[in-house]
């Protein structure tokens, strides 16, 4: 059998889950005190990075995450995405109703669902992502939470969405896994509506390399609105 760059991340990912279970199993067998919460902590952490290897490498290569994979990333982002911090974020901004929306790099549709839920009814959210099975779980959760006024869309680059002259564009925790960068926030800014706004979350970079693309890019206004989230416009 041919041993891939893509077996090898899997099989090391598949090493480090087992390896923090029994840490985490130790933890609470062998520690008293902090040593549980430490021990937990470690493990959380481990699992965390592995799936971020494992999610940069299929999205760079356009691949389909493995599904015990998607299983475990699943879980650590409904756990990273607290809806009450990501709704008054959006208000913050201004998402306000009858916005439309798009919301790029969607993945299991947090910002999705809680834009939905603030825009109301007259409003459109245009949820789109590469990976079908991260869709798939962003279906599941709309009905539930009722926020129905999402558009599902499997994509393979920005051609692939029709629709411009959004209110609001949201690019959360995806940029950082995009080669061309300048040249996605620019295509983003040009489906902008007059006024329109784009949010961008600046995940794994420094403050050089954030200020490097908001100079390189052709927004008029930009301006920081918490830790790493900038707003920009025409």
């Amino acid at each position: 059998m041919k041993i891939t760059r893509e077996r090898m991340l899997m099989v090391s990912c598949l090493i480090l889950i087992i390896a923090t279970s029994v840490l985490f199993l130790m933890g609470f067998l062998c520690f008293d005190g902090f040593g549980p919460i430490i021990v937990f902590l470690s493990s959380l952490a481990i699992c965390v990075f592995s799936v971020k290897g494992i999610q940069e490498y299929h999205f760079r290569n356009k691949t389909k995450h493995p599904k015990f994979m998607f299983f475990i990333m699943r879980i650590v982002l409904r756990i990273k995405n607290n809806p009450r911090k990501i709704k008054q974020l959006l208000e913050t901004v201004g998402v306000r109703e009858n916005m439309k929306i798009l919301d790029y790099g969607c993945g299991i549709g947090s910002y999705s669902i809680e834009a939905a839920k603030i825009i109301g009814k007259s409003g459109i959210v245009i949820g789109v992502d590469i990976d079908k099975n991260m869709l798939k779980t962003l279906e599941k959760r709309m009905k539930p939470s009722g926020a129905t006024n999402i558009k599902p869309l499997l994509i393979n680059s920005l051609e692939d969405v029709e629709d411009r002259d959004f209110d609001f564009i949201l690019l959360i925790d995806a940029l950082q896994l995009l080669e061309d960068k300048t040249g996605i926030i620019d295509s983003l800014l040009g489906r902008l509506s007059t006024n329109g706004k784009l949010l961008i979350k600046f995940e794994h970079f420094n403050k050089n390399e954030i200020n490097s693309l908001l100079n390189s890019c052709s927004c008029s206004d930009k301006k920081l609105i918490y830790k790493s989230y900038w707003l920009l416009s025409n």
